[in-house]
């Protein structure tokens, strides 16, 4: 499976995007990863990053539960959709999915989709 020589971060909601960033860097004293605006990740061990997202009133996805970073999304898509996976394609402003279900949201791709107990799961390429 492809997914396994790709590592997984946590990507989480907030109501209050600075509020949160504010959190993580000052509270927790965690370092910036990347910052887009609305969504920034931190900077946890062994490389690995914690993601916080602006939750707003679209049907976006209630929560990524876990999400791997990729370098060839579009590779792993047709794998996943060859095992039976079923992309989750959602209704957000400016956000467009192309025939394989991978989302482009500014300068990244992202492809959504659900285990076998609901819980959301999104491969991405930034």
């Amino acid at each position: 499976m492809m997914l396994a020589n790709y590592p997984v971060y946590t990507m989480l909601r907030a109501a209050d995007v600075g509020r949160a960033r504010q959190f993580y860097t000052e509270t927790l004293d965690l370092s910036v990863a990347y910052d887009m605006g609305s969504v920034f990740g931190v900077a946890a061990g062994n490389g690995t990053i914690i993601s916080v997202y602006q939750r707003d009133g679209s049907r976006a996805p209630e929560n990524n539960a876990a999400v791997w970073q990729v370098d060839d999304i579009d590779s792993v898509a047709r794998d996943l959709i060859g095992r039976g996976v079923i992309p989750e394609r959602y209704e957000m402003p400016d956000v467009e999915f192309d025939d394989l279900g991978i989302a482009t949201l500014g300068g990244a791709r992202a492809l959504w989709f659900t285990d076998s107990e609901d819980n959301i799961l999104m491969v991405t390429q930034m």
